[in-house]
């Protein structure tokens, strides 16, 4: 068990004591819990994290900090293809961003991600072709670098269209495919937009920092993404209906229920040959 400062397990290290059976069975599962809305001191500590997480700060926190300790002598002692990544919410951008940083020294980590959150706002088609025109002026070869590295690491995302936090995740992939069936160069663009925040490239050219240095978490070149397409159980009607909904599509519990209704979506990405100056 991992503990953060105030006094809280945050991220739990399973290990397989029995001789493996089969070769996908990992010897550990480094898994990491989402925010806790009780006990103060928990709540401040995780409110904390999520912040940072929303303003792409979350490799400086400190309890991040002392799992990528333990994810690296994990993967020193069993392997890489013998440590697992698994997280929810809060906990899901924990091990993404681990992921991300094994990923990049080339040792890519099976990682499952529950319901992690997007930290960008909603973009459509004309975010895509602005991003894409804010790439040829903001220096990218440093976010080209960081795309490169995760090219061939595949993150089991697992979202549900009714959830605020993690669905911008399903209109991220699905849009490169939209950009593809419009055609005229629209999916050279779309490839080359999706490398990149418009917030961050708004702060690059403003002469600011939020997180600008840093290439975004949500950012990805592939995943497979699993799509909850069943119904979120709302049996309350009123004004407080959708907030009820959204919270219950945020829930753990709905990955374990054994008559889920899902769809699995493989999304990779191919470069485009585009030169970045």
């Amino acid at each position: 068990m991992l503990i953060d400062n105030h006094g809280t397990i945050f991220c739990a290290i399973y290990r397989h004591n029995y001789p493996l059976s089969a070769p996908n069975i990992p010897s550990y599962v480094i898994a990491f819990r989402g925010t806790i809305w009780k006990h103060f001191k928990t709540m401040l500590g995780d409110m904390k994290a999520n912040i940072r997480c929303f303003f792409n700060d979350l490799h400086n926190d400190s309890s991040f900090e002392l799992a990528m300790v333990w994810v690296v002598e994990k993967v020193r002692l069993a392997g890489a293809r013998n440590v697992w990544l698994a997280g929810h919410s809060l906990g899901a951008a924990m091990a993404l961003l681990a992921g991300k940083k094994m990923a990049e020294m080339g040792c890519p980590l099976e990682t499952y991600l529950f319901n992690p959150p997007f930290c960008s706002f909603p973009m459509g088609v004309a975010g895509s072709l602005t991003k894409a025109a804010l790439s040829l002026v903001v220096d990218g070869r440093q976010h080209h670098d960081h795309f490169n590295a995760l090219s061939n690491w595949y993150p089991y995302i697992f979202v549900n269209p009714a959830d605020p936090i993690c669905s911008e995740y399903i209109t991220y992939f699905e849009q490169r495919d939209t950009m593809k069936e419009i055609g005229f160069g629209f999916e050279l663009l779309e490839m080359l937009a999706t490398q990149y925040s418009l917030r961050s490239q708004l702060s690059c050219l403003l002469g600011m920092n939020f997180g600008s240095e840093v290439p975004r978490q949500h950012l990805l070149p592939s995943a497979y993404l699993i799509k909850n397409i069943g119904q979120v159980p709302d049996s309350k009607a009123g004004l407080f209906k959708l907030p009820r909904r959204a919270y219950k599509a945020h829930k753990l519990q709905q990955w374990m229920d054994p008559y889920l209704s899902s769809q699995c979506f493989h999304h990779k990405f191919m470069y485009p040959t585009l030169q970045l100056g």
